[in-house]
């Protein structure tokens, strides 16, 4: 995605929140769908310039290093305001 071109993935896991169905990507169900959005993709150069460009833009906002970075300090501030416990409570909860 970060290098401009329009990505095709299964509706699953991690990739149905990083993709934005027909916004920053295609995703799809089966082979069926898979087959017919290369196929639409190759017919609409259009369209593909305009996915790669919006996954591009995505990316390089979402996971660039700066906001990975905010995003790191964020947990490890939530993470020291938690009340310390002691290891063995933690094992028995």
């Amino acid at each position: 995605m970060a290098a401009g071109l329009p990505v095709i993935c299964l509706k699953q896991c991690t990739e149905q929140y990083i993709i934005h169905h027909n916004e920053t990507g295609i995703l799809v169900e089966n082979e069926v769908e898979y087959k017919n959005a290369v196929e639409f993709l190759y017919n609409h150069p259009e369209e593909r310039m305009r996915l790669g460009k919006n996954a591009r833009k995505y990316v390089l906002e979402k996971f660039s290093i700066q906001k990975t970075v905010e995003n790191l300090h964020q947990v490890y501030e939530q993470v020291l305001k938690k009340e310390k416990r002691s290891l063995l409570i933690l094992f028995l909860n």
